[in-house]
């Protein structure tokens, strides 16, 4: 049963079969989006090509570019060092060492500085999507979301704006047309989605 939600769901949103993990299906949605706006906002002001930052190249101008774009991703938008090493073809032990060495970088690299603060305003430029601040807020949109919760539901969708959260439970489906609902309904805010498949 689970199996067949997971491959309807990974049909339905395209998604490769090997990303899949065994037992349950959890995926937070844009934080690989957000990751490859970075790159590529970096790659424009460190003029280089998108698509190398990705490779093995050790070249001066990349090598800036990447560190620039990793550091940004994890500490600025708060994005785990795993998702965004993987997402650049690198490991936990290269985002350690960026991030160890930003500070230093930053103090005492010209370069660095300036192609960081560079990246960094053009980051937040487009980027300034409402937060929501109070609950009653975040229950209102919520409450406006034309959903039908399941009894056996075959998805848990969890929507999280700032320290509010709400899950939906949906049918498989439903599951594409649900959270597209959703998105839609939040498409103003700073959010969050997460989803897990699980035998009912």
């Amino acid at each position: 049963m689970i199996n067949n939600i997971k491959l309807i769901i990974n049909k339905k949103l395209n998604l490769q079969q090997n990303c899949t993990p065994p037992f349950f299906k959890h995926l937070i949605m844009n934080e690989l989006q957000k990751i490859d706006r970075v790159l590529n906002i970096t790659s424009k002001v460190c003029n280089v090509d998108y698509k190398l930052l990705k490779t093995r190249s050790r070249k001066f101008e990349l090598n800036l570019a990447r560190q620039i774009a990793c550091v940004l991703s994890m500490k600025h938008l708060g994005i785990h060092k795993v998702k965004v090493a993987k997402r650049i073809n690198r490991d936990r032990t290269s985002m350690n060492h960026y991030m160890r060495n930003h500070k230093n970088n930053y103090d005492g690299w010209k370069i660095y500085q300036d192609k960081y603060d560079e990246v960094f305003a053009k980051l937040i430029k487009g980027n300034r999507k409402r937060k929501i601040l109070h609950k009653n807020k975040f229950t209102n949109i919520v409450s406006k979301i034309q959903i039908t919760n399941c009894k056996a539901p075959d998805v848990t969708i969890t929507v999280t704006c700032g320290k509010y959260k709400h899950e939906f439970y949906v049918g498989v489906f439903n599951f594409e047309r649900d959270i597209n609902t959703i998105k839609k309904a939040f498409e103003k805010y700073d959010f969050k989605i997460d989803y897990k498949t699980y035998e009912g």
